[in-house]
Protein backbone atom coordinates (compact mmCIF):
# COMPACT_ATOMS: atom_id res chain seq x y z
CA UNK A 1 0.00 0.00 0.00
CA UNK A 2 0.80 3.60 -0.56
CA UNK A 3 1.60 5.69 2.35
CA UNK A 4 -1.30 8.23 3.48
CA UNK A 5 -4.55 7.95 5.45
CA UNK A 6 -5.97 5.47 3.81
CA UNK A 7 -2.83 2.84 3.89
CA UNK A 8 -2.99 1.14 7.07
CA UNK A 9 -5.51 -1.97 8.07
CA UNK A 10 -8.92 -0.56 8.95
CA UNK A 11 -8.88 0.41 12.93
CA UNK A 12 -11.76 1.07 15.20
CA UNK A 13 -11.93 5.27 15.42
CA UNK A 14 -8.89 5.77 12.34
CA UNK A 15 -10.98 7.75 9.33
CA UNK A 16 -10.66 6.18 5.84
CA UNK A 17 -11.24 8.35 2.41
CA UNK A 18 -13.71 6.60 0.16
CA UNK A 19 -14.83 7.71 -2.80
CA UNK A 20 -18.73 7.11 -3.83
CA UNK A 21 -19.31 7.34 -6.90
CA UNK A 22 -16.93 10.62 -7.53
CA UNK A 23 -18.25 12.24 -3.74
CA UNK A 24 -15.46 11.55 -1.37
CA UNK A 25 -16.22 11.14 1.97
CA UNK A 26 -14.80 10.47 5.60
CA UNK A 27 -15.88 7.01 7.19
CA UNK A 28 -15.22 6.21 10.71
CA UNK A 29 -15.09 2.09 11.33
CA UNK A 30 -16.43 1.44 14.96
CA UNK A 31 -16.57 -2.65 14.67
CA UNK A 32 -13.93 -4.01 13.09
CA UNK A 33 -13.06 -7.97 12.50
CA UNK A 34 -10.23 -9.95 10.53
CA UNK A 35 -11.01 -12.87 8.08
CA UNK A 36 -8.75 -15.56 6.97
CA UNK A 37 -8.70 -13.55 3.52
CA UNK A 38 -10.20 -10.25 4.30
CA UNK A 39 -10.53 -7.49 7.55
CA UNK A 40 -14.59 -5.96 7.45
CA UNK A 41 -15.78 -3.43 9.22
CA UNK A 42 -18.98 -1.36 9.73
CA UNK A 43 -18.84 2.64 9.84
CA UNK A 44 -20.04 5.60 10.13
CA UNK A 45 -20.12 8.03 6.84
CA UNK A 46 -19.73 12.18 7.44
CA UNK A 47 -21.84 13.84 6.48
CA UNK A 48 -20.18 16.34 4.61
CA UNK A 49 -21.06 18.98 6.65
CA UNK A 50 -24.43 19.13 4.83
CA UNK A 51 -26.47 18.24 7.89
CA UNK A 52 -27.51 15.12 6.75
CA UNK A 53 -27.62 12.18 9.54
CA UNK A 54 -24.78 10.10 9.52
CA UNK A 55 -25.20 6.98 7.34
CA UNK A 56 -23.28 3.92 7.98
CA UNK A 57 -21.87 1.45 5.64
CA UNK A 58 -20.34 -2.23 5.23
CA UNK A 59 -16.13 -1.81 4.31
CA UNK A 60 -14.32 -4.83 3.26
CA UNK A 61 -10.23 -4.48 3.00
CA UNK A 62 -8.55 -7.14 0.73
CA UNK A 63 -6.26 -7.97 3.14
CA UNK A 64 -5.37 -11.11 4.52
CA UNK A 65 -5.07 -12.68 8.28
CA UNK A 66 -1.19 -12.65 7.63
CA UNK A 67 -1.45 -9.22 6.52
CA UNK A 68 -1.35 -9.67 2.40
CA UNK A 69 -2.86 -7.37 0.05
CA UNK A 70 -4.72 -8.71 -2.69
CA UNK A 71 -5.88 -5.80 -4.85
CA UNK A 72 -6.33 -8.44 -7.74
CA UNK A 73 -9.63 -9.74 -4.93
CA UNK A 74 -11.10 -6.10 -5.34
CA UNK A 75 -10.68 -5.73 -8.87
CA UNK A 76 -12.69 -9.13 -9.13
CA UNK A 77 -15.25 -8.38 -6.35
CA UNK A 78 -16.20 -5.04 -7.78
CA UNK A 79 -16.66 -6.24 -11.44
CA UNK A 80 -18.68 -9.48 -10.11
CA UNK A 81 -20.53 -7.18 -8.22
CA UNK A 82 -21.23 -5.18 -11.37
CA UNK A 83 -21.97 -8.00 -13.80
CA UNK A 84 -24.35 -9.56 -10.98
CA UNK A 85 -26.29 -6.71 -10.75
CA UNK A 86 -27.17 -6.64 -14.61
CA UNK A 87 -28.56 -10.47 -14.13
CA UNK A 88 -32.18 -10.64 -15.30
CA UNK A 89 -33.83 -11.65 -12.19
CA UNK A 90 -35.90 -10.08 -9.41
CA UNK A 91 -35.87 -13.15 -6.86
CA UNK A 92 -32.41 -12.01 -4.83
CA UNK A 93 -31.58 -8.56 -4.03
CA UNK A 94 -27.59 -8.18 -5.30
CA UNK A 95 -25.40 -6.15 -2.82
CA UNK A 96 -23.66 -3.71 -4.90
CA UNK A 97 -20.53 -2.05 -4.50
CA UNK A 98 -21.25 2.01 -3.65
CA UNK A 99 -17.99 3.08 -2.90
CA UNK A 100 -13.77 2.33 -2.93
CA UNK A 101 -10.78 3.46 -1.51
CA UNK A 102 -8.28 1.81 -3.79
CA UNK A 103 -5.03 2.90 -2.63
CA UNK A 104 -6.40 0.91 0.93
CA UNK A 105 -7.83 -1.85 -0.92
CA UNK A 106 -11.36 -1.33 0.07
CA UNK A 107 -14.60 -1.55 -0.85
CA UNK A 108 -17.64 0.03 0.62
CA UNK A 109 -21.37 -1.42 0.38
CA UNK A 110 -24.51 -0.37 1.82
CA UNK A 111 -24.74 -1.50 5.75
CA UNK A 112 -27.70 -4.31 6.02
CA UNK A 113 -28.39 -6.24 9.41
CA UNK A 114 -29.02 -10.01 7.89
CA UNK A 115 -28.41 -13.52 8.48
CA UNK A 116 -27.36 -16.42 6.17
CA UNK A 117 -28.76 -19.57 6.10
CA UNK A 118 -26.30 -21.55 7.68
CA UNK A 119 -25.79 -18.37 10.80
CA UNK A 120 -29.64 -19.13 11.64
CA UNK A 121 -29.33 -23.17 11.42
CA UNK A 122 -26.87 -22.20 14.90
CA UNK A 123 -29.15 -19.40 16.36
CA UNK A 124 -32.71 -19.88 15.06
CA UNK A 125 -33.59 -23.20 13.45
CA UNK A 126 -36.71 -22.60 13.30
CA UNK A 127 -36.32 -19.43 11.55
CA UNK A 128 -33.68 -21.05 9.51
CA UNK A 129 -36.46 -24.35 8.17
CA UNK A 130 -38.85 -20.89 7.35
CA UNK A 131 -36.52 -18.96 5.05
CA UNK A 132 -34.66 -21.69 3.68
CA UNK A 133 -37.19 -22.39 0.82
CA UNK A 134 -37.21 -18.92 -0.43
CA UNK A 135 -33.55 -18.82 -0.39
CA UNK A 136 -33.36 -21.78 -2.36
CA UNK A 137 -36.01 -20.56 -4.99
CA UNK A 138 -34.48 -17.26 -5.07
CA UNK A 139 -30.82 -19.08 -6.03
CA UNK A 140 -32.38 -21.22 -8.46
CA UNK A 141 -34.23 -18.17 -9.93
CA UNK A 142 -30.85 -16.84 -9.92
CA UNK A 143 -29.09 -19.61 -11.75
CA UNK A 144 -31.59 -20.16 -14.65
CA UNK A 145 -30.86 -16.15 -15.37
CA UNK A 146 -27.03 -16.67 -16.09
CA UNK A 147 -27.40 -18.42 -19.40
CA UNK A 148 -28.87 -15.26 -20.61
CA UNK A 149 -26.36 -13.04 -18.79
CA UNK A 150 -23.57 -14.82 -19.83
CA UNK A 151 -24.63 -14.21 -23.95
CA UNK A 152 -24.95 -10.89 -22.50
CA UNK A 153 -21.85 -10.01 -21.20
CA UNK A 154 -19.60 -7.54 -23.03
CA UNK A 155 -16.79 -4.96 -21.73
CA UNK A 156 -19.31 -2.17 -21.36
CA UNK A 157 -22.97 -2.05 -19.09
CA UNK A 158 -26.05 -0.78 -21.20
CA UNK A 159 -25.10 3.36 -20.23
CA UNK A 160 -21.15 2.12 -21.83
CA UNK A 161 -19.66 2.20 -18.12
CA UNK A 162 -16.73 0.23 -18.21
CA UNK A 163 -17.04 -3.27 -16.42
CA UNK A 164 -13.70 -4.82 -15.93
CA UNK A 165 -11.47 -7.18 -18.24
CA UNK A 166 -13.31 -9.48 -20.61
CA UNK A 167 -14.65 -12.87 -18.86
CA UNK A 168 -12.40 -15.46 -18.55
CA UNK A 169 -14.09 -18.56 -20.34
CA UNK A 170 -13.54 -22.12 -18.49
CA UNK A 171 -13.70 -25.12 -20.52
CA UNK A 172 -14.96 -28.46 -18.62
CA UNK A 173 -15.66 -31.77 -20.05
CA UNK A 174 -19.04 -31.43 -18.79
CA UNK A 175 -22.04 -30.27 -19.11
CA UNK A 176 -23.37 -27.47 -21.34
CA UNK A 177 -21.32 -24.95 -23.81
CA UNK A 178 -19.03 -22.63 -21.29
CA UNK A 179 -21.28 -19.62 -22.24
CA UNK A 180 -23.08 -19.25 -18.49
CA UNK A 181 -21.68 -16.22 -16.19
CA UNK A 182 -21.03 -17.98 -13.52
CA UNK A 183 -19.03 -16.32 -9.93
CA UNK A 184 -16.72 -17.72 -7.71
CA UNK A 185 -18.31 -17.35 -4.56
CA UNK A 186 -21.69 -18.57 -5.78
CA UNK A 187 -22.79 -20.31 -2.62
CA UNK A 188 -26.44 -20.10 -0.64
CA UNK A 189 -24.30 -18.92 2.32
CA UNK A 190 -23.60 -15.68 0.43
CA UNK A 191 -27.19 -15.06 0.64
CA UNK A 192 -29.15 -13.59 3.54
CA UNK A 193 -32.38 -12.41 4.68
CA UNK A 194 -32.65 -9.25 6.08
CA UNK A 195 -33.34 -8.32 10.15
CA UNK A 196 -34.82 -5.17 12.10
CA UNK A 197 -32.94 -4.05 14.74
CA UNK A 198 -34.38 -6.75 17.27
CA UNK A 199 -32.77 -9.08 15.39
CA UNK A 200 -36.82 -9.81 13.98
CA UNK A 201 -37.20 -10.71 9.96
CA UNK A 202 -38.21 -8.57 7.72
CA UNK A 203 -40.33 -9.67 4.80
CA UNK A 204 -38.84 -8.68 1.45
CA UNK A 205 -36.74 -10.48 -0.99
CA UNK A 206 -33.05 -12.08 -0.18
CA UNK A 207 -29.99 -10.55 -0.23
CA UNK A 208 -26.99 -11.94 -2.47
CA UNK A 209 -23.16 -10.84 -1.51
CA UNK A 210 -19.47 -11.37 -2.07
CA UNK A 211 -19.82 -13.26 -5.23
CA UNK A 212 -16.22 -12.96 -6.44
CA UNK A 213 -14.46 -13.03 -9.37
CA UNK A 214 -17.12 -13.55 -12.61
CA UNK A 215 -16.19 -15.68 -15.42
CA UNK A 216 -17.93 -18.13 -18.33
CA UNK A 217 -18.85 -21.89 -17.78
CA UNK A 218 -21.24 -25.00 -18.28
CA UNK A 219 -24.65 -24.00 -16.02
CA UNK A 220 -24.08 -26.90 -14.33
CA UNK A 221 -20.93 -25.67 -12.64
CA UNK A 222 -23.11 -22.95 -11.62
CA UNK A 223 -25.43 -25.27 -10.26
CA UNK A 224 -22.71 -27.58 -8.48
CA UNK A 225 -21.44 -24.65 -6.38
CA UNK A 226 -24.98 -23.50 -5.54
CA UNK A 227 -26.02 -27.58 -4.64
CA UNK A 228 -22.70 -28.43 -2.92
CA UNK A 229 -23.09 -25.44 -0.83
CA UNK A 230 -26.52 -26.37 0.86
CA UNK A 231 -24.57 -29.83 1.93
CA UNK A 232 -21.67 -27.52 3.69
CA UNK A 233 -24.31 -25.71 6.04
CA UNK A 234 -22.97 -27.48 9.14
CA UNK A 235 -19.42 -27.00 8.34
CA UNK A 236 -18.01 -25.29 11.17
CA UNK A 237 -18.82 -24.33 15.18
CA UNK A 238 -20.60 -25.22 16.55
CA UNK A 239 -18.57 -28.67 16.59
CA UNK A 240 -21.92 -30.70 17.67
CA UNK A 241 -23.15 -29.93 13.85
CA UNK A 242 -20.04 -30.11 11.98
CA UNK A 243 -20.09 -33.75 13.74
CA UNK A 244 -23.21 -34.41 12.84
CA UNK A 245 -21.79 -33.92 8.51
CA UNK A 246 -24.37 -32.35 6.36
CA UNK A 247 -28.18 -32.17 6.77
CA UNK A 248 -30.00 -34.79 4.52
CA UNK A 249 -32.82 -33.20 4.40
CA UNK A 250 -31.51 -29.89 3.24
CA UNK A 251 -29.22 -32.17 0.64
CA UNK A 252 -32.43 -33.47 -0.51
CA UNK A 253 -34.39 -30.13 -0.58
CA UNK A 254 -30.94 -28.61 -2.69
CA UNK A 255 -31.10 -31.81 -5.42
CA UNK A 256 -34.71 -30.59 -5.80
CA UNK A 257 -34.95 -26.93 -6.52
CA UNK A 258 -31.96 -27.04 -8.72
CA UNK A 259 -32.55 -30.77 -10.23
CA UNK A 260 -32.52 -29.27 -14.03
CA UNK A 261 -28.89 -28.13 -13.96
CA UNK A 262 -27.51 -31.27 -11.78
CA UNK A 263 -24.48 -32.81 -13.76
CA UNK A 264 -21.99 -35.81 -11.65
CA UNK A 265 -19.59 -34.53 -12.93
CA UNK A 266 -19.72 -30.97 -12.22
CA UNK A 267 -20.96 -31.99 -8.34
CA UNK A 268 -17.96 -34.35 -8.45
CA UNK A 269 -15.50 -31.50 -9.99
CA UNK A 270 -16.88 -28.55 -6.99
CA UNK A 271 -16.55 -31.48 -3.73
CA UNK A 272 -12.86 -31.83 -4.97
CA UNK A 273 -12.42 -28.18 -5.39
CA UNK A 274 -13.46 -27.44 -1.45
CA UNK A 275 -11.89 -30.52 -0.56
CA UNK A 276 -8.58 -28.92 -1.61
CA UNK A 277 -9.40 -25.38 -0.64
CA UNK A 278 -10.65 -26.81 2.68
CA UNK A 279 -8.17 -29.03 3.84
CA UNK A 280 -5.29 -26.81 2.61
CA UNK A 281 -7.13 -23.70 4.56
CA UNK A 282 -6.19 -25.49 7.80
CA UNK A 283 -2.91 -27.00 6.60
CA UNK A 284 -2.10 -23.23 6.24
CA UNK A 285 -2.59 -21.99 9.46
CA UNK A 286 -0.79 -21.28 12.19
CA UNK A 287 -0.15 -20.20 15.76
CA UNK A 288 -0.94 -22.19 18.45
CA UNK A 289 -4.81 -20.42 19.21
CA UNK A 290 -5.68 -22.07 15.81
CA UNK A 291 -3.95 -25.47 16.21
CA UNK A 292 -7.09 -27.25 17.39
CA UNK A 293 -8.71 -25.62 14.12
CA UNK A 294 -6.09 -27.80 12.57
CA UNK A 295 -6.90 -31.14 13.98
CA UNK A 296 -10.30 -30.55 13.82
CA UNK A 297 -10.31 -30.44 10.14
CA UNK A 298 -8.00 -32.61 9.10
CA UNK A 299 -10.52 -35.23 10.57
CA UNK A 300 -13.87 -34.09 11.29
CA UNK A 301 -13.60 -32.06 8.26
CA UNK A 302 -12.54 -35.18 6.05
CA UNK A 303 -15.08 -37.21 7.38
CA UNK A 304 -17.44 -34.24 7.17
CA UNK A 305 -16.29 -34.25 2.98
CA UNK A 306 -17.01 -37.87 2.14
CA UNK A 307 -20.56 -37.74 3.68
CA UNK A 308 -21.19 -34.76 1.63
CA UNK A 309 -20.15 -36.72 -1.46
CA UNK A 310 -22.10 -40.02 -0.36
CA UNK A 311 -25.58 -37.80 -0.17
CA UNK A 312 -24.92 -35.92 -3.10
CA UNK A 313 -24.51 -38.88 -5.26
CA UNK A 314 -27.52 -39.82 -3.49
CA UNK A 315 -29.64 -37.31 -4.12
CA UNK A 316 -28.88 -36.32 -7.64
CA UNK A 317 -30.07 -39.55 -8.53
CA UNK A 318 -33.57 -38.54 -7.06
CA UNK A 319 -33.82 -35.63 -8.21
CA UNK A 320 -32.81 -35.37 -11.78
CA UNK A 321 -35.70 -35.34 -14.18
CA UNK A 322 -36.80 -38.60 -15.99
Amino acid sequence: MTPGANSSLLQIGVPVQVDFGGLVRVVEPFQVSQRNWSRVAIANVDSGGRGAPAERVFLKQFVDRGGKVHFEQLDYERDGSRRAALVRQDALRVVSVIGEAPDAAVLAYPAMRMATPDELLRQDPGLAASVLPQILAGAAAFLRALPAAGKACSNSSPHGAPLGAPLKCKQREYGSPSTALSFKGLDVRNIGVLLDEQGRLVPGTPVIFDLGRPYLAPIEEAAAKLFVSCGLLNWGLPLRRFLSGPDPDIVAAGAKVFAEFLDPAAIEAEIALQQRFRLHDAQGSSGVMRLAKRLIVATVGRSYLRQLRRACRRQIGNARPR
